[in-house]
């Protein structure tokens, strides 16, 4: 997948065993490799709303696709595959794409859950839900035709659909790659991307009966080969290349609420904006891509009142969205909370401020983003205290890291 910061691609191999929530994941290789600067930009601009034509549209897809490609072939090479050992082994390819337009449905109160739709004709218009849109760029065909496997895309969409959110993902996966290190514990996992999402996860349970065998088809594979966590572990939700059935993960439909396919006793929610806040004032105040390491941030003060400001500005960004993205936080909005900050010492302007005070927005931003993260964790009570696995791109962040290490009390 590409994510939000737009840095690059990524690709993880990992070998599913086990079922149903007892499902377990091992990854047994990753490689990423930066995107192409041409790419980059053209994505950047779509996913910022620029106007552009049906065939740019059509191109960028396609090289989302074929940046996938040579992501896969780096992979699969150093994981000792050739094109056979890929066919033989490899189950399915799921493929997220770049988000270039994220709009859920309002968000709901937890105690009043919008109605699932009720009929067939409901359900494929989503018009009782309210269902949202989500559009994720990716042609599937470059990856399908090399590789010869199934490809499962487009994973938001049963869920809007349905009346969900689309997102986050992460909370179908979390229990799966992390849940053997919690026996008999609650845990949270704050997945620190673009957005930060939080897993509310409770004890694992014991390894469950495993499925009956499926009858074989044309494309069936082990199911404990190699797949993708995520998406793998919570089937059904996108499209799929293949015409044929996979044995115990249907294609996508729409039977039913996103509620009749969750993880039981697992919640998850995006709480606020993570990397792409603070890869948007790097480059506001630094003229950087990101911030590499924190290194920035972590040489800047925190100044609370500074912070204190940020977070509200992130609050009131947020209110009334039950998941996140560009749309709420766009460049703009990291140009004026940078100006706004830097209102608050001696500088007019952001070409005014010393490096010192610019560092130290970076600084007051991070920890703006913790006490964000630690105030929606505590916000379920019956996890208060538990262990905390950090995620995702933002924990190379150090800044960010030490403020979640404070904010959380070193959990």
């Amino acid at each position: 997948m590409t994510g939000t910061s737009l840095d690059g691609a990524d690709a993880a191999l990992v070998r599913l065993t086990g079922h149903g929530r007892g499902v377990s994941a091992v990854c047994m290789a990753h490689e990423a490799l930066p995107l192409e600067a041409g790419l980059r930009e053209r994505l950047r601009a779509m996913a910022d709303g620029e106007p552009a034509t049906a065939s740019a549209f059509a191109e960028a897809a396609r090289g989302v696709g074929r940046c996938y490609v040579a992501t896969l072939e780096a992979l699969f090479a150093s994981a000792g595959l050739d094109d056979a050992g890929v066919r033989e082994n490899v189950a399915l390819v799921a493929c997220h794409g770049q988000t270039v337009w994220h709009a859920p449905p309002p968000e709901v109160s937890p105690e009043s859950p919008p109605e699932s739709p009720s009929s067939p004709e409901e359900r494929a218009t989503g018009a009782s839900a309210g269902a949202g849109l989500s559009w994720q760029l990716f042609d599937p065909w470059p990856v399908a035709c090399r590789f010869g496997v199934p490809v499962c895309y487009d994973l938001r969409g049963a869920d809007l659909i349905a009346g969900g959110q689309g997102a986050p993902l992460t909370p179908a996966s979390d229990p799966a790659l992390y849940g053997r290190h919690f026996t008999g514990q609650r845990y949270v996992v704050a997945n620190l991307g673009g957005v930060c999402n939080l897993t509310w996860a409770p004890p694992p349970p014991e390894a469950s009966k495993p499925p009956e065998a499926a009858t074989p088809s044309a494309t069936s594979r082990d199911r404990e080969g190699a797949g993708h966590a995520e998406e793998d572990s919570n089937p059904g939700k996108g499209h799929s290349t293949s015409t044929e059935p996979l044995p115990g993960a249907p294609l996508a439909n729409a039977r039913g609420s996103s509620q009749d396919r969750a993880v039981p006793g697992v919640t998850g929610r995006d709480v606020g904006p993570c990397n792409l806040l603070m890869d948007g004032l790097a480059r506001a105040l630094f003229d950087r891509a990101y911030d590499e390491d924190g290194a920035l941030a972590r040489s800047g003060d925190c100044r609370l009142d500074w912070a204190h400001a940020a977070e509200a500005a992130i609050d009131a960004a947020c209110r009334g969205h039950g998941s996140l993205g560009r749309e709420q936080f766009p460049p703009s909005f990291a140009r004026d909370l940078a100006a706004d900050l830097l209102e608050l010492s001696d500088a007019s302007c952001v070409a005014q401020a010393s490096e010192a005070d610019r560092c130290a927005v970076l600084a007051s931003v991070a920890f703006a983003v913790a006490l964000r993260i630690a105030d929606r964790h505590d916000a379920h009570e019956a996890w208060r205290g538990c262990p905390v696995v950090l995620a995702g791109g933002g924990v190379r962040n150090a800044a960010v890291v030490e403020a979640l290490r404070q904010t959380l009390g070193g959990r």
